[in-house]
């Protein structure tokens, strides 16, 4: 059976694209790339407001996110202050988007990641694919947003996630050179040579820890259920041949559950029903810690995987990811070029993974992020193909903007 049950959640919130796209005008870019910050210049403000839908993101915060947020975070830090580890991952998007609209928000979330059970774990700035077009940029977005998250959380993580628990060879060492001792991976599809994924790995650096995706989705469905059985969570982590049964729920599975104190305490009834069974609840560096002589030696993916759509392994032809991935890595070299700290940061959030995505969850196939729900584009059902060219119109957009600039500057 698994020694240890670890219990893992992440708090990120998308900034929504606005849709249908908007023109940007002349001479936005060139405004912007004057601009030391997002938040001076007319031109960068303009940029900003074409690329992404800042009045519905922030009616959300204000009017969805914070007044659910806040007895969330306070029954989770509650249950953590009574001995429950868990492992909290936070975005720095979240925390920039808390600080713009909610910022009554931070100190709860402070409160809670200072707790002595809790440990704050890296995770990728934006949600966004960054890795996949400029590792060694990836790596210092990663290294800056965790010494951030350790003078927020009052400790530097030890433990690191990437967008979507995606893991390649690439991913492991670059996460190995900024000093993690732990890595929390997907499920099955990662776990290499047969071994079950309760098992841990290594490759001469970090242990791996990977997500059991059936025990995960029980638990979320509990979670936003209502309907509790801590019992049966318990009888399965104890059964599962291993060490470490990593077990992930998103905060909004919490947070948006019939109610925070009863999803908090079902989590504490799942730890206390997992230590009655021997299975001990414990954080991922100190389950990576403990079984690391014990660790199987296996290499990471060659490929990148990613829980849903991913690039590698698609869902029939996958076209329309690769078109939105393609527009990405244009979009993200164009802002290379020019070398502005402000515009790489508004072109920053184009990279966020949910972009992949959004076509197949307007369709019904999922459950849009609180972030985007009072978008106005969502409640007239566009159907699939509208948001595809949409989303691909927005590309296009800053594309034309950035490239007409980049020849002005080649032929000054």
């Amino acid at each position: 059976m698994a020694a240890t049950l670890v219990l893992y959640t992440c708090i990120h919130q998308p900034l929504p694209l606005r849709l249908p796209a908007q023109p940007i005008p002349p001479g936005a870019i060139r405004q912007a790339h004057g601009a030391p910050s997002l938040s001076r210049g007319a031109g960068a403000d303009d940029l900003e407001r074409c690329l992404y839908d800042l009045r519905a993101a922030e009616e959300a915060f204000r009017e969805v996110i914070a007044p659910t947020y806040l007895p969330a975070l306070e029954a989770l830090r509650a249950r953590a202050e009574q001995g429950l580890p868990i492992s909290i991952g936070v975005s720095e998007a979240f925390l920039e988007l808390a600080r713009r609209w909610s910022p009554e928000l931070l100190r709860p979330l402070r409160q809670l990641l200072r707790a002595p059970a809790v440990e704050a774990v890296a995770v990728e700035p934006r949600g966004s694919l960054l890795f996949a077009f400029d590792l060694p940029g990836f790596m210092r977005a990663m290294g800056d947003a965790c010494e951030r998250l350790a003078h927020f959380a009052g400790r530097a993580p030890r433990a690191a996630e990437v967008s979507g628990f995606c893991l390649n060879h690439e991913l492991y060492h670059a996460l190995a050179r900024l000093g993690f001792w732990a890595i929390a991976a997907g499920g099955e599809a990662q776990a290499r040579g047969g071994h079950h994924p309760a098992h841990p790995s290594r490759w001469g650096g970090p242990i791996v820890l990977y997500r059991l995706d059936w025990l995960s989705d029980e638990l979320r469905f509990q979670l936003r259920g209502g309907c509790t059985d801590p019992a049966r969570l318990a009888e399965t982590a104890a059964g599962i041949p291993g060490e470490a049964a990593l077990v992930h729920f998103e905060f909004d599975d919490l947070a948006f559950g019939p109610g925070a104190a009863g999803g908090a305490d079902l989590l504490a009834a799942m730890a206390a029903a997992c230590a009655e069974r021997g299975v001990e609840p414990f954080t991922l560096t100190r389950a990576a810690r403990r079984f690391e002589r014990r660790a199987v030696i296996s290499p990471p993916p060659t490929t990148t995987g990613m829980a849903g759509v991913s690039i590698e392994d698609l869902v029939g032809d996958g076209w329309t990811e690769r078109l939105i991935f393609g527009r990405m890595q244009q979009a993200y070299q164009l802002s290379r070029l020019l070398g502005n700290p402000a515009l790489r940061g508004v072109a920053g959030w184009l990279l966020q993974r949910i972009h992949l995505d959004l076509p197949a969850l307007c369709a019904g196939r999922g459950g849009l992020p609180p972030s985007h729900q009072r978008a106005h584009w969502w409640r007239e059902n566009p159907g699939y193909d509208a948001t595809t060219g949409q989303i691909l119109a927005v590309y296009d957009n800053f594309i034309r903007a950035t490239a007409g600039h980049v020849r002005e500057e080649v032929l000054a």
